[in-house]
């Protein structure tokens, strides 16, 4: 029974997380929250470049980078959805640097 009522109380916090990314005009928002702790950072959209790392734990694993910051994306996602994810990030990146 009590296995039950801390499985439901885990999946009830989980169920709270989420991750924002939104591409503004000179920056990148990440807004992320897990197990009701909530963080945002803020990278300069200019020099950011999308890292993709595989590894045989988690498959592939997303991080932005913009110089000395890098922030893990895509914790919620599968591994389908990081690449998908990846893909649309990759896009969005490269039209930005282009001149306009």
């Amino acid at each position: 029974m009590l296995a039950m009522a801390v499985a439901l109380y885990l999946a009830g916090r989980q169920a709270g997380d989420f991750e924002r990314i939104r591409l503004e005009q000179s920056s990148i928002v990440i807004e992320v929250s897990d197990f009701g702790t909530k963080r945002i950072d803020l990278l300069d959209s200019y020099w950011a470049r999308l890292i993709v790392e595989t590894n045989d734990v988690r498959g592939v694993a997303l991080c932005l980078q913009s110089r000395d910051t890098k922030v893990p994306i895509g914790r919620h996602r599968d591994e389908a959805g990081r690449l998908v994810l990846a893909r649309q990030l990759h896009l969005a990146l490269v039209r930005r640097r282009r001149p306009a």
